[in-house]
């Protein structure tokens, strides 16, 4: 069970359908994890208000917004892998970002359930796969790892 999260949505926010998801795994030939889908029906493009830091093995990174399904006014998973498909390992596929550039990405390498793993733009421009470290096993550990910001790490 996916914990409780107060999201920001955009003002030209909808939810979404079935059918726009199945298009973008269609154009991306994957299957969103279940859990992934029902949560980017509700808040593709929302930001999470009270609980936004991921804890990557020993640093701290933030969880800025859900990238989009459908992207007509924001960053859409679509343009985003279109944009640094040169620099993603094959079998990556952002979802979200952070506020620096990096993106969180469901990584389908191993097995048709993706692992979730953090994307440094910086290291991808020498070496792609080292440009990806390990968050955790699922989408729904993901979003159940957020926390807030303490305010003695701002």
């Amino acid at each position: 069970m996916i914990q409780e999260i107060n999201w920001l949505s955009p003002s030209e926010y909808k939810e979404l359908s079935n059918k726009e998801i199945n298009d973008v795994e269609n154009k991306l030939k994957v299957a969103f994890p279940s859990d992934y889908k029902e949560v980017v029906k509700k808040y593709q493009g929302c930001v999470p208000l009270d609980k936004n830091v991921v804890e990557i093995g020993s640093f701290k990174e933030s969880f800025n917004f859900l990238l989009t399904i459908e992207s007509d006014e924001y960053i859409g998973i679509l343009e985003v892998y279109d944009s640094i498909q040169d620099r993603l390992v094959e079998d990556v596929i952002p979802f979200a970002n952070d506020p620096g550039g990096n993106f969180y990405c469901f990584d389908y390498r191993d097995s048709s359930e993706p692992k979730i793993v953090f994307w440094d733009h910086e290291e991808a421009y020498t070496n792609p796969e080292k440009a990806l470290i390990y968050v955790c096993e699922n989408f729904t550990e993901l979003i159940n790892g957020l926390r807030p910001l303490k305010e003695d790490e701002e």
